[in-house]
């Protein structure tokens, strides 16, 4: 049926949309003739295949994909990020898909729409309330306000299954009536653009959760969590607090995400008295570090995994040899740190020293000082 350009209805993040698939043009003649004047939303049943239609998509969208998908959570990218396999669309699709200078995406997690992308040939293009606009919706940067938009758009009201019918007139060959919209978790809807994102339209996820989700996620990983990963963790919060110039419970808004973990660690252990002693000196409070383990979850949203030792990179690579791009040494020079645990003073120092040598060479990489 999709496949010779017929429209259905579908259940999607908590509304009703007419679906076509998006390589038939005779898909969007037949809504064409409805009543339905509607923004149109390319539509994923999995994140990596948005890649091959923004080969160029900026870390933060990824980031989005990633932790929000499947779910309600439509991202707007500008025309300009748009490539790959679009540019092999019917001209009218691509058309009326970027009308007003933006790309919609998304990736309902309705499990029906997610058996139908499965099973289909390319992504299916769906009617959307995004409220995405090319003439305002400039993002102004991770959760700050813009005065040019006022703040973000209320969150639209679902579309029933009988209203979204009626405007559709006879040109719908198929709906899946999943029940009354009454969930009340209105999809969000976010705008990127050169990285910098903004709430457009408010739903589900609140500001502080899409910051969370497109920050930057850094684990630093040792043996038992309790020395070396949990002074890195700290010191690098110091650091990027006070090259940010924002306070530390304020860095997932700017982008980052710092969490330690051990790879043989139990969970609740305080952090070694010479570690809570060495980064005392340094004026950085470790005495309220709780240890964990590290997990699969931890891993999986992890952009940047920094390990102590070669050792304890190859035990994440053995078990997850996709994380080799985003997994290496904490040391610029590719040597271990050595483990002071039951050592002296002077081994936690000699440690300390070490571990924020490279910190800061690291700091520089991704923020580079002014000064």
């Amino acid at each position: 049926m999709l496949s010779d350009g017929q429209l259905v209805v579908l259940p999607a993040n908590g509304s009703y949309s007419v679906a076509g698939l998006c390589l038939q043009e005779e898909m969007l003649q037949r809504l064409n003739r409805t009543a339905i004047d509607s923004h149109l939303s390319v539509t994923f049943g999995r994140g990596d295949e948005v890649l091959d239609y923004l080969p160029a998509a900026h870390d933060t969208v990824r980031r989005l994909i990633k932790r929000a998908w499947p779910g309600r959570l439509e991202i707007c990218v500008p025309t300009e990020d748009s490539g790959g396999l679009l540019n092999a669309w019917p001209e009218a699709v691509r058309a009326a898909v970027l009308r007003d200078g933006w790309l919609r995406l998304r990736s309902p997690a309705e499990k029906v729409v997610q058996e139908i992308l499965r099973l289909a040939s390319a992504p299916l293009l769906m009617t959307t309330t995004c409220g995405c606009d090319a003439q305002s919706a400039v993002p102004r940067g991770a959760g700050r306000d813009s005065p040019e938009l006022g703040g973000p758009a209320a969150a639209q009201s679902a579309v029933g299954l009988e209203e979204i019918l009626a405007a559709a007139k006879d040109e719908v060959g198929l709906y899946i009536d999943a029940g009354p919209c009454q969930d009340g978790n209105p999809c969000s809807t976010v705008a990127v653009r050169h990285g910098e994102w903004q709430i457009v339209q408010n739903g589900v996820f609140s500001p502080g959760m899409v910051a969370r989700m497109a920050s930057r996620v850094v684990i630093f990983v040792c043996t038992g969590n309790t020395c070396r990963s949990p002074m890195a963790e700290a010191m690098f919060r110091k650091f990027l607090s006070d090259r940010l110039q924002c306070p530390d419970e304020e860095l997932p808004g700017r982008g980052f995400v710092v969490l330690s973990a051990g790879l043989s660690a139990a969970d609740g252990m305080p952090a070694a008295p010479e570690a809570v002693e060495q980064l005392g000196l340094r004026g950085i409070d470790l005495g309220s570090h709780s240890s964990r383990p590290v997990t699969a979850e931890m891993l999986d949203q992890a952009d940047h995994i920094y390990t102590m030792t070669a050792s304890h990179r190859e035990m994440i690579l053995s078990a997850r040899p996709e994380l080799a791009d985003r997994t290496e040494l904490l040391s610029c020079d590719a040597r271990d740190i050595p483990d002071p645990y039951a050592g002296t003073a002077e081994d936690y120092a000699r440690c300390r020293e070490e571990i924020e040598k490279h910190l800061l060479q690291l700091l520089d990489r991704w923020l580079p000082s002014n000064s």
